[in-house]
């Protein structure tokens, strides 16, 4: 018979439509059941929107902070210390709850269900609930299916300081240490990962980057955020001139984060220039798929009339490339300045027509006007900020003679 730990448990009843159950597990038990998992990077070219949702077996904890792990392990350090001096006080305890997830080897109000017949299958890949005895049986797996969807580094940093630390007593302590556990039974990888982003995002600060990521991946997500979400990717993952200078997740090498850029161009899909595109999308049309032949025609333009401002060694850090062409000032104008241009391009059918036009379009800025905009001593050279992307906008669309609304 497998291993199984105990886990007396209570139903929790609020608008979900799954199970939800609430109970305490001691930190040794959790150590046998509990993975870690993290959000990576998708390889996807993006506007392959015909395929639903996320990469499978794409998680979506963010990377564990080595800072932050670290921080965690010290408070539990030491308020362990203090509790032992009788002069200080310790707080020494997380009173939010850890969130798991795990599916359900099989629904208890079926009829016939027999908790003590399924308890001596082969479950190891989920848990057993006697929803009589308010009992649950989570199996104990090399495999560990429980997924944190929230307090993945606390958990972690208590599993740091247990792993480094030499005081044996200590090691009891946070061993028997309880946390209040909430479990949620058979939520699909989907619907995970939108209820740690709505956790994350509405209840205390997360990436943004991330947000965007999960919510513009789900199946039913809105359809101007999955079109951006797609759009993003192909622009940083495509043959494109952005190749690499976006950051996906908001971490590692780039110029801009994907919040950024996905908020950048939401507008155009709501209420500017691709509007009609998206209603076209959500009406099942094929709009949507002039999108990636305009945006790479556009930056390969930009980048064509101002290669004197454009990154020459591929490696996309901000520490090292100083002109605000592609950082977010200039980023954010040009991304603003498409409401304008699109229009005029809108109806050519190639890649190669619609770059001579734009190319035509930019040239209408001399060398000297290009220096005053992008270089690293410019007006605009100055950190990112929505001021200096609009000005910069402005001078931008006046310059070319463009005409907004």
């Amino acid at each position: 018979m497998m291993d199984f730990v105990t886990v007396d448990i209570l139903p929790v009843g609020q608008f979900q439509s799954g199970r939800m159950l609430v109970g305490k597990m001691h930190f040794k038990d959790l150590l046998k059941i509990c993975k870690f998992t993290q959000r990576i990077e998708s390889s996807k070219v993006g506007l392959e929107l015909e395929k639903s949702g996320n990469d499978e077996g794409s998680y979506y904890q963010r990377t564990l902070s080595k800072t932050r792990l670290a921080s965690i392990a010290c408070f539990l350090e030491e308020e362990y210390k203090n509790t032992k001096d009788s002069s200080k006080s310790a707080i020494g305890m997380f009173p939010t709850a850890l969130i798991l997830e795990m599916d359900l080897s099989e629904d208890p109000s079926q009829e016939g269900y027999n908790v003590k017949d399924t308890l001596k299958k082969d479950v190891d890949d989920a848990c057993v609930l006697d929803a009589e005895k308010n009992k649950l049986y989570v199996p104990v797996s090399e495999k560990k299916y429980a997924l944190i969807i929230d307090g993945q580094h606390r958990f972690a940093g208590m599993k740091k300081l247990f792993d480094e630390t030499n005081d044996n007593e200590l090691k009891t302590a946070l061993e028997e240490f309880e946390f209040i556990t909430v479990f949620l039974l058979g939520l699909d990888l989907y619907i995970q990962g939108k209820i740690f982003a709505t956790i994350n995002f509405t209840q205390k600060s997360v990436n943004k980057s991330i947000y965007y990521d999960i919510f513009g991946s789900l199946p039913d997500a809105d359809s101007d955020m999955r079109l951006a979400h797609e759009l993003v990717l192909y622009m940083q993952n495509g043959e494109t001139p952005l190749k690499g200078m976006i950051k996906l997740l908001g971490i590692n090498r780039g110029l801009v984060s994907q919040a950024f850029f996905v908020e950048a161009i939401l507008p155009h899909f709501r209420k500017g220039v691709w509007k009609d595109i998206l209603v076209d999308y959500e009406n099942g049309g094929k709009k949507f798929k002039i999108l990636p032949i305009f945006m790479k025609a556009y930056f390969e333009s930009i980048k064509e009339r101002f290669n004197a401002f454009w990154p020459t060694d591929g490696v996309y850090s901000p520490w090292h490339y100083k002109k605000p062409l592609c950082k977010t000032n200039g980023m954010g104008a040009f991304l603003k300045l498409i409401n304008d241009i699109y229009p005029l391009v809108e109806k050519l059918e190639t890649e190669e027509q619609m770059k001579k036009k734009l190319l035509g379009i930019f040239s209408k800025i001399n060398d000297r006007e290009a220096n005053g905009l992008f270089s690293e001593n410019g007006r605009y050279a100055g950190s990112g900020s929505a001021g200096l992307q609009n000005a910069l906008y402005k001078t931008l669309r006046d310059t070319l003679g463009l005409n907004s609304e």
